[in-house]
């Protein structure tokens, strides 16, 4: 693929094989690859077991979020029912997968007691390991990353989804201000410096609380569930802090 001072040359391989010419390519196509020297990775030995699942009672379009010595179990509203997403060691991961419905259930109400609901049913199981991907790079000529194609996050504050909106809404605010070319690399390198603060803001919030979270200390116990019980009990810290994870860095 080629580039010029107007235009990328693109080859798309699929069914079959597309040559175009484009003035801008957006790179959202999920799993950043960080390969470069200065890009950044993290594998943390982790799968996530994901399912839906549903309850004997209404689940209210509620999230819930249950943390463990394995690592997070999430509950997220999904049509009539949940979605769940259960953090689990790699080396068990085969164990989770292969567990019968029934105790896997067991299981997962043991976790969550009746919070969620009594479960009725949980659907079929697959998994994915869990790494953090960030490319120092989002902007290379006339190519843009955005999203999971510029960082992948761990799921544990499931901020990655949030992180590519807000990727998606800067980029469409440049291009407006910008209608003759998108691709230019003023634009796009403007693009990338608005955007850092946020990207490494929510990659290290999400990294920090994988040892927060994840940590048995005594001392990191205590200060996580103190830190949980201010949220809880004083609705300005608790709205400003769901802000700043919604909307992101300023």
């Amino acid at each position: 693929t080629g580039m010029s001072s107007e235009a990328t040359e693109v080859t798309l391989h699929g069914t079959q094989v597309e040559n175009l010419s484009a003035s801008l390519v957006i790179h959202a196509e999920g799993s950043a690859q960080a390969t470069a020297r200065e890009d950044k990775s993290k594998d943390y030995h982790q799968w996530a077991i994901v399912a839906e699942l549903w309850s004997k009672d209404p689940q209210h379009n509620r999230a819930y979020e249950h943390f463990t010595e394995n690592g997070p179990v999430a509950l997220l509203p999904f049509e009539d029912h949940f979605a769940l997403i259960w953090t689990v060691p790699s080396a068990q991961r085969e164990e989770w997968l292969a567990l019968e419905g029934g105790e896997f259930l067991r299981r997962l109400q043991q976790c969550f007691g009746t919070m969620a609901g009594n479960f009725a049913r949980i659907g079929e199981r697959s998994g994915f390991p869990l790494s953090m991907r960030m490319v120092r790079r989002t902007v290379d000529g006339r190519c843009v990353r955005i999203g999971n194609a510029a960082q992948q996050l761990h799921p544990v504050a499931a901020q990655g989804f949030n992180l590519g909106l807000r990727d998606v809404w800067d980029l469409f605010e440049r291009l407006w201000d910008t209608p003759s070319d998108p691709g230019a690399a003023e634009h796009l390198e403007s693009y990338a410096k608005q955007r850092a603060a946020d990207r490494h803001t929510s990659v290290w919030l999400t990294h920090s609380m994988i040892g927060i979270f994840g940590s048995s200390n005594p001392i990191a116990r205590a200060s996580r569930g103190a830190a949980l019980g201010a949220l809880a009990l004083f609705k300005p810290l608790r709205d400003s802090f769901a802000r700043h994870m919604m909307f992101g860095s300023p």
